[in-house]
């Protein structure tokens, strides 16, 4: 219930902003300035933490137009073309201590104020003239609200490359991190520096000369060692697991935002679990970069310093210890590639099966009623034999890297054996040499443990790269839509799904008055729907444009259209919710007011009375519980609430019966909108300004109901059709 939470929290923040500013208009009465002095005052403390927040993102900072006064309005305006994401958080305890990325919050005085992380990870906001900073703390923070907007940084907008991602990634260390990371990894490299040191004092000065009391000293100091050593080590492990999970919540978000802010062409390649193992495959890159980077990196960068005590400490053993790490290095290397191709075949396959999955079970009810079990199982078993064979079945290569491994490792002790022994090397200098190689063999066989994963890293990218390459549908260039009026011209519009493909739409013309109540109709693949859908922005036109109110559709933000659209389609769902947020998820800041007049227009405002808790009744997945008619009502309901100026229905009402059809007709005739309407049942449409007939992707009929009955043409053939 967390989503319907934040929107009562949404509301109740609208209400308190409308009483405040009832209270300054009241007081206007005698105190004249005083309502354009708090309208001015609180403009400017939007525009200026909204301006911060716009650098913080290192964007253009665009002024917010006069007629823009609604902050949600503001934020919309400013943050939509980029396509920054927000949410409502609480402020809760010492959340500045935890949080992360900058916040929109407003103090007790009514200054809206942006929170912005500092090098050190500290909060800090800047007064409304942007001249000093004050650092928040336990203090500051009470003069804070409870209720505040937290925003995710944004991948950018427009078809990505593979730099583009990890600089993205790169982007998550701060400082603070990169200097916590150097001085453990340094001070974890210094004490195993100690270890051959003492090991060599040991040897040649201790237990020759029988100081029995100073080896007491020097396991003390190796104990010692050890304990800082683990220590360090804690802390790096932990700083690592932290800088990985801020990673993780900056790509998540932003390629969940990406994903969002797609065209909807892109989501017809792939299904929901395919796309949704493509997207989770993404995450898995932050570990990946964590171990890379943080873990082995650090690790071989600072071992490298061991080979510098190995040349002062055993000349003669420099060489020999560096063609036994390259043997090493090599074999970590060839397993590397080896796992590359099953990696890429098996991710590949993973990805496929997930998909499939996904479907059986989301239509489990279907394959059951249908029994058709057996070849539902055979299908999975289409896809999963490729991943099987990828895992069971690997390379020759990839099979044998784990056995030579510790070969090579005792083949190489024994000719370092063999080369101290020959170049008549001391106990003590090959104890302090062992120790020493043992330090940067380590890492080199930790490279062979991580193998797996920096293997992945291609085949992750693979999966990627359809996300990475597909343009969102937001961007800078495009025009935000504020209020649409209602004409719509589809101009020489011609539209096929492929290349080599009919032409559903072939050259066709129309213009849609303001205010007009139009039904489009014609036989099942005519075309209606996908008219339907190329007003929308859904398909785009190979040729010729669609316009709204003489805008070309592809240079407007599509987003803040659709938000000035009703819509019913064919196959529209219900969330899982109560039906109160159903009817009123495009416009939260609506009431329980408007929410039954729309289900009174709807005619479903008697069915909802009778359900257990009114609106308030919850619906399942896949809106269980209710019949198709009471469904469509609500997505009706659900269209017309916010009062558009323009509505788009698509068989919104074939499975109502004659009277609730009729009542809804009669809603939609004294709606002040543009109304378009695709309709088998011709009975439904009679009060309809217009009503063009397609066939072919051509409008071959144009008129009125009565005009086009009487022409003796194919509209009139479908009426006498339907009458018997």
């Amino acid at each position: 219930m967390g989503w319907f939470d934040s929107q009562i929290r949404e509301r109740i923040s609208n209400n308190k902003q409308q009483l405040q500013k009832a209270y300054w208009n009241l007081a206007s009465v005698v105190m004249k300035e005083t309502n354009e002095t708090f309208a001015d005052t609180r403009s400017t403390g939007n525009q200026n933490a909204l301006t911060q927040i716009c650098r913080y993102f290192h964007l253009e900072v665009n002024t917010v137009p006069d007629n823009i006064v609604d902050l949600e309005e503001q934020m919309e305006y400013l943050f939509r073309p980029s396509g920054i994401m927000r949410r409502r958080i609480k402020l809760a305890g010492e959340w500045w201590k935890d949080c992360y990325g900058p916040i929109l919050a407003e103090r007790k005085d009514g200054q809206m104020i942006a929170l912005l992380q500092g090098k050190g990870d500290h909060y800090y906001y800047q007064d409304i003239k942007g001249k000093s900073k004050n650092r928040v703390d336990s203090q500051t923070a009470k003069e804070l609200c409870e209720e505040a907007v937290c925003f995710y940084r944004p991948l950018p907008q427009r078809e990505l490359t593979q730099k583009d991602l990890f600089k993205f990634i790169l982007k998550s260390f701060t400082s603070q991190d990169k200097v916590y990371m150097i001085v453990t990894g340094l001070a974890i490299m210094l004490l195993g520096l100690i270890v051959p040191m003492a090991t060599t004092f040991l040897l040649e000065n201790i237990l020759p000369s029988g100081q029995a009391i100073m080896v007491g000293s020097i396991a003390v100091l190796l104990a010692g060692t050890a304990v800082s050593k683990f220590l360090f080590s804690v802390v790096k492990e932990m700083m690592r697991g932290r800088v990985e999970q801020k990673m993780k919540v900056e790509l998540q978000s932003a390629v969940f935002a990406r994903i969002l802010n797609l065209p909807v062409q892109f989501f017809k390649e792939y299904s929901a679990g395919e796309l949704s193992e493509r997207v989770m495959a993404l995450t898995e890159l932050c570990t990946i970069f964590g171990e890379i980077l943080l873990g082995f990196g650090m690790t071989a960068l600072f071992s490298s310093v061991y080979l510098i005590q190995i040349l002062s400490i055993a000349p003669v053993m420099f060489l020999p210890a560096l063609a036994v790490l390259f043997v090493q290095l090599l074999i970590a290397g060839v397993s590397v590639y080896g796992r590359l191709t099953v990696m890429t075949m098996e991710l590949e396959a993973s990805t496929k099966v997930q998909g499939i999955v996904y479907e059986i079970f989301s239509g489990i009810q279907k394959i059951k009623l249908a029994g058709c079990e057996e070849r539902a199982f055979a299908k999975w078993a289409e896809k999963y034999q490729m991943e099987a064979k990828a895992r069971y079945n690997p390379p020759f290569a990839f099979k044998v890297q784990n056995a030579l491994s510790p070969v090579v490792t005792i083949l190489g002790s024994m000719l370092l054996f063999a080369v101290a022994a020959n170049k008549s090397l001391s106990v003590p200098q090959y104890a302090a040499f062992n120790t020493s190689f043992g330090m940067v063999s380590g890492a080199i066989l930790e490279l062979t443990s991580v193998a797996a994963m920096i293997s992945a890293l291609r085949p992750i990218m693979d999966l990627a790269e359809p996300i990475l390459k597909a343009k969102p549908e937001v961007c800078e260039e495009r025009q935000i839509v504020k209020k649409v009026k209602g004409s719509i011209e589809l101009n020489n519009i011609s539209f096929r799904y492929t290349d080599d493909g009919p032409w559903i739409i072939d050259h066709l013309n129309l213009k849609i008055p303001r205010g007009q109540y139009l039904a489009i109709v014609g036989t099942t693949g005519c075309g209606k729907t996908t008219l339907m859908r190329l007003m929308m922005g859904f398909e785009t036109p190979k040729s010729g444009a669609v316009y709204y109110d003489g805008k070309d559709i592809q240079k407007l933000d599509q987003k803040s259209l659709r938000q000035q659209i009703g819509v019913v389609m064919q196959n529209g769902k219900l969330f899982s919710g109560d039906i109160f947020s159903n009817i009123t998820i495009s416009a939260p800041q609506l009431g329980l007011k408007e929410a039954w007049e729309a289900a009174e227009m709807a005619g479903v405002a008697d069915d909802i009375r009778n359900m257990p808790m009114g609106m308030h009744t919850i619906l399942s997945e896949g809106s269980g519980g209710i019949s198709g008619g009471q469904r469509q009502r609500l997505m009706i309901a659900r269209a017309i609430v916010t009062k558009p100026k323009v509505l788009l229905f698509d068989e919104a009402t074939s499975a109502l019966d004659n009277i609730t059809q009729k009542h809804v007709s009669d809603s939609l005739k004294n709606l002040k909108s543009t109304r378009i309407v695709i309709a088998h049942r011709l009975s439904t449409i009679k009060e309809c300004d217009r009503i063009i007939v397609l066939d072919k992707g051509h409008i071959i009929e144009d008129g009125t109901y009565q005009s086009l009955s009487k022409a003796g043409g194919f509209f009139s053939e479908l009426v006498e059709r339907q009458k018997n």
